[in-house]
């Protein structure tokens, strides 16, 4: 059957009532092919190709799409924070995996290659061009799955299309893996992915390794240490301060992420080298609020939520909305936050800790190496490792290096533990 592209129109940060013409102009005009032909030359998205128009000065002469991984462009992002496109590259893998299931092109045990495109969350909305498609995910009425706007993250829109047609997505039924996007994360002929990445890395040991390059930092699998069942909490961004397996020492970097925005929300980090939070993310799209604030209702089997179309900054109970905002807990002054901070990790004085831009002040006064996940979750990344024995704002120099390892550990034990 031929595969349609599912995200594939232009798009990075012109507003969306704007863009919306083009989107519906480009669904309709030859997008159901069986390859998506012509990636454009900055990453934002496929802009030339069959029924599009002639590639771009200095992007080839229009044949065949590249095979997958072939024509992946990692954005750059000099002066941080910057949005990140829309539709179209954040960034690109830098490893190969393996097919565990046929899903669209692909058959079980194909290999994905490195170089493959990394998408943001959004889908750019279903037409009739998509028919073939949404039939093979086993809906009887195609129309039914329909959105000519464009603008939801994977997730929600395979949940909305699940109730809409009265169907479990994702399933596996035998070899095949029936879902808007495959069980590695991906989908079309020129595969990208938008979550998961299941099959680039392994659940196992501790920090996740690398799976790909987002502008210039690195980007994890989703664990941060596997063998203890820690998931990171990251910015608005989607990433952290914190050692990784190719840095002791700790450093930016972002973690694949089971709920949306599942890539990245935005290129980090903040302009003053912290986290992002969900406000300064917000401020980079135009996309947010561009209806108003008033958003749009999605019904999906869960219930009726108000969703920002093309919004791609979420909150700590998952909404993108721009009211009544819950901070993620990775960010300062955030409940989850100080509980971390004051019991986890030890109370700082204030003249230690400058919660405006995440620095440490006194360099005697530093988290101990085995505080350094506190480092990780607030992005002290210039604070020099030592000298803080947690919860007692003692040096390990009159408590003993072993007693503040100890207090650490049964403080992160607890934790975990609830």
């Amino acid at each position: 059957l031929p595969i349609s592209c599912l995200c594939c129109p232009a798009r990075h940060l012109a507003p969306q009532k704007a863009m919306a013409p083009l989107r519906t102009a480009l669904l309709g005009l030859g997008l159901g092919v069986n390859l998506v032909q012509g990636q454009d030359c900055s990453g934002q998205g496929v802009t030339w190709g069959p029924g599009i128009g002639p590639p771009p000065d200095g992007c080839g002469s229009g044949g065949p799409a590249p095979p997958p991984g072939g024509g992946c462009a990692n954005p750059t992002c000099s002066s941080p924070p910057c949005a990140a496109a829309l539709l179209g590259d954040v960034g690109c893998t830098t490893v190969a995996g393996t097919t565990a299931y046929k899903h669209e092109l692909l058959n079980k045990g194909d290999t994905i290659a490195i170089g493959s495109h990394i998408y943001g969350p959004f889908e750019a909305g279903f037409t009739s061009m998509q028919d073939s498609i949404i039939s093979g995910w086993g809906c009887s009425d195609p129309s039914k799955a329909y959105d000519t706007e464009g603008g939801k993250d994977i997730g929600i829109a395979e949940r909305t299309t699940a109730y809409k047609c009265g169907i479990q997505l994702p399933r596996i039924e035998g070899d095949t893996y029936y879902g808007v996007v495959g069980a590695c994360g991906g989908h079309t002929g020129d595969y990208h992915f938008h979550r998961s990445f299941s099959c680039l890395y392994a659940a196992s040991g501790g920090h996740s390794t690398k799976v790909g390059d987002i502008a210039q930092y690195g980007m994890y699998g989703k664990w941060e240490d596997y063998a203890n069942d820690k998931l990171p909490l990251l910015d608005a961004c989607g990433a952290h301060f914190g050692p990784t397996p190719e840095s002791s020492t700790s450093v930016y970097h972002y973690h694949v992420q089971d709920s949306a925005p599942y890539t990245v929300g935005c290129h980090g980090p903040s302009a003053s080298g912290g986290l992002m939070s969900v406000a300064a993310c917000r401020a980079l799209y135009s996309e947010c609020d561009d209806d108003g604030g008033s958003g749009t209702s999605i019904t999906t089997a869960d219930g009726t939520v108000a969703y920002d179309r093309f919004c791609p900054c979420f909150d700590a109970s998952g909404s993108n909305m721009g009211t009544n905002i819950q901070e993620l807990p990775a960010l300062p002054g955030t409940p989850s936050f100080e509980f971390r901070r004051n019991f986890l990790y030890g109370r700082h004085e204030q003249h230690d800790w400058d919660p405006d831009n995440g620095k440490c002040f006194d360099a005697d006064r530093m988290w101990s190496e085995h505080g350094s996940a506190c480092a990780d979750a607030v992005g002290v990344s210039q604070c020099q490792l030592r000298g803080w024995q947690g919860g007692r704002g003692t040096h390990p120099a009159s408590l003993g290096m072993k007693r503040s390892y100890r207090t650490w550990t049964e403080r992160r034990n607890y934790l975990s533990s609830g």
